[in-house]
């Protein structure tokens, strides 16, 4: 190896250490906050690790997780004596910060190492990504595993078993969320198209069937069937409202936080970068990426996915992977003018890297007060409405009890009562009730179909419902009395019990 081989060598892993180290740090600070909804794939894996079975509620075995490599993950770490919670987290802080890593030996391979570094810390430093990677959600191991698998997709060459990595991430992609098969349908459709040696190819997705097969064996006799009871609850009840709100608002939010100018800035270089990327055989490889982009877009738009930044999360790192091809593309053409060139020249490179720090850090701090708004919320509401809720559920209810509610997460982790799922995500029967009133909550007919011991509503929502409708709002007076409220100074939470059941 020669001398230059072996620098070249060491500047890779130091970059890579640093953003690896880098990454993590940023995350770590908001682990404190836990969304709501990771905590229904931990109390899965909380029953599994106890021996009851992989359900929600203990003797029904509903499939309503959508995350089943993620759950059996923390069930591992549980079964080894890690806390669930803590586990859940440090695994997707560390495949975020290994997605960094990743798109930095992407772009690192087509030459520049400062717009490797670009595309990297822009990554790094993304609100969406933080979030969802520090409070629970498997968002972080999702995006590792799309990002990996289209990586992958992307070489020219499958032979000396790359085929076999490719199956493997493809394989464990695909279990860990089912739309994991947008990226594995762009990564077949480019290599068929492509050329090369197809039988590795297909060597490649039969491994990945074979695991989508064996999964679906054990789901088909033990739930019923494969598809979570989530993904039919989600599509009735929790659709966007226009046709193609989804996807506008993954736009919009750069509008909304940079205004117009701001906004018109980004999807300009955004457009910019891929139509550089069309234009650059050396960098072909890319456009699986953009198709992925593309496809997960058109798809999500057109199932009309619930608004969660978990969904939008994973688009990310492609989205920022285009604009600094853009600003890259921007700045070539711009020293190709002479005067321009000679201009550039004159700044020192002490300067560029000035100029950089102060970059990042102005990243960094965005990020890191807009994380805190986002994770001082969420940790709000678990700490404020949750955990009391389930706690005081816990502590003064019989075992037996039951409880419905919309939003399960914190109350059914603590409370450790039967949960009925208002949203149908964990209880079959209420997806029947919930299509009675498409696109919303069938609240009463829910009630009177379960007569829960229990019943939580949210103030400004269920109950302004119920409120309106003189029927519901007499049922509900006759059936069931307010205990108390609870209040995190956005939301109030009312606990009802019903009449003629006692507490102990």
């Amino acid at each position: 190896m020669t001398d230059q081989a072996t620098e070249h060598k060491r500047v890779l892993i130091f970059d890579v250490a640093m953003l690896f180290a880098f990454s993590v740090v940023m995350r770590l600070p908001f682990m404190y906050a836990t969304v709501d909804d990771a905590f229904i794939t931990f109390r899965y894996a909380r029953n599994l690790v106890a021996g009851q079975g992989f359900v929600y509620n203990v003797g029904e075995p509903v499939l309503g997780t959508t995350t089943p490599l993620y759950t059996l993950w923390i069930t591992f770490a549980g079964l080894s004596g890690f806390d669930l919670v803590i586990a859940g987290k440090f695994l997707n802080i560390s495949a975020d910060a290994a997605s960094a890593v990743l798109l930095y030996v992407l772009v690192r391979r087509l030459g520049s190492r400062a717009l490797a570094g670009a595309v990297a810390i822009l990554f790094a430093t993304s609100p969406y990504n933080i979030f969802y990677a520090a409070t629970g959600m498997e968002t972080g191991l999702y995006t590792f595993l799309v990002l990996l698998t289209l990586f992958l997709g992307a070489q020219n060459d499958l032979a000396r078993r790359r085929w076999l990595a490719l199956g493997c991430a493809g394989g464990l992609l695909v279990l860990t969320r089912p739309d994991g098969w947008l990226a594995v349908a762009v990564v077949a459709i480019v290599g068929m198209i492509r050329g090369g040696s197809r039988t590795d190819l297909l060597k490649a997705l039969s491994v990945i069937v074979a695991c989508q097969a064996a999964w679906t064996i054990f789901a088909l006799g033990y739930f019923g069937s494969p598809i979570p009871n989530s993904v039919s609850a989600k599509a009735l009840s929790y659709q966007v409202s226009g046709a193609l709100d989804w996807g506008l608002d993954f736009f919009r939010v750069f509008f909304i936080r940079g205004g117009w100018l701001g906004g018109v800035i980004v999807i300009s270089l955004f457009l910019i970068g891929l139509l550089a990327t069309l234009t650059n055989k050396t960098r072909a490889r890319l456009l699986v990426f953009a198709g992925w982009f593309a496809l997960y877009l058109i798809a999500f738009t057109l199932a009309r996915g619930g608004p969660y930044g978990w969904y939008y999360a994973p688009l990310m790192p492609v989205f920022y992977l285009f604009i600094c091809l853009g600003v890259y593309a921007g700045y070539n053409r711009v020293c190709a003018i002479p005067m321009m060139a000679r201009a550039f020249q004159t700044i020192s490179p002490r300067v560029w890297q000035i100029a950089a720090m102060i970059l990042v850090c102005l990243l960094v701090i965005g990020s890191f007060l807009g994380v805190s708004v986002d994770a001082q919320v969420e940790s709000a509401f678990e700490r404020e409405i949750g955990r009391p809720i389930g706690a005081w559920l816990r502590d003064h209810t019989p075992a037996a009890a039951t409880v419905a509610l919309e939003s399960i997460g914190a109350v059914g982790w603590y409370s450790e009562r039967y949960i009925i799922d208002e949203g149908g995500l964990v209880s079959n029967r209420v997806v029947a009730l919930n299509r009675a009133t498409p696109g919303d909550i069938n609240i009463l007919g829910i009630l009177q179909a379960f007569t829960p011991d229990y019943y939580v509503a949210w103030k400004t929502w269920e109950l302004e419902k119920l409120e309106a409708d003189p029927v519901a709002r007499s049922w509900l007076s006759n059936d069931y009395e307010e205990l108390r409220r609870y209040d995190d100074g956005i939301r109030t939470w009312v606990l009802f019990q019903r009449r003629g059941v006692t507490t102990r």
